[in-house]
């Protein structure tokens, strides 16, 4: 698979955990799902999606990934990601 394929769904999973599930938790089964439902299958077809998934989860960067934890799509207890919070340079 292409860096560029890992590297669009690293983005989109990404945005994806910052603004539509921002502060939850997902699995990648659910990652997959949502994203297929969200961007289809034209550019990139789901075993791709899958593949640059797994990459994503063996290498999170700015993502969070806990080995076990509840899933807030679908509630099974299974390693999921989730982004971390971001920080806005200001001291309380």
């Amino acid at each position: 698979m292409s860096d560029s394929a890992e590297d669009f769904i690293r983005r989109e999973v990404g945005k994806l955990l910052r603004v539509d599930y921002r502060g939850k938790f997902m699995c990648a089964p659910c990652l997959v799902k949502q994203t297929v439902e969200t961007w289809g299958t034209a550019v990139y077809t789901r075993g791709q999606i899958e593949r640059a998934l797994d990459g994503v989860f063996r290498s999170p960067g700015a993502l969070r990934r806990l080995h076990a934890f509840v899933c807030d799509r679908c509630g099974k207890t299974t390693p999921c990601l989730t982004a971390t919070p971001a920080r806005s340079g200001l001291s309380a």
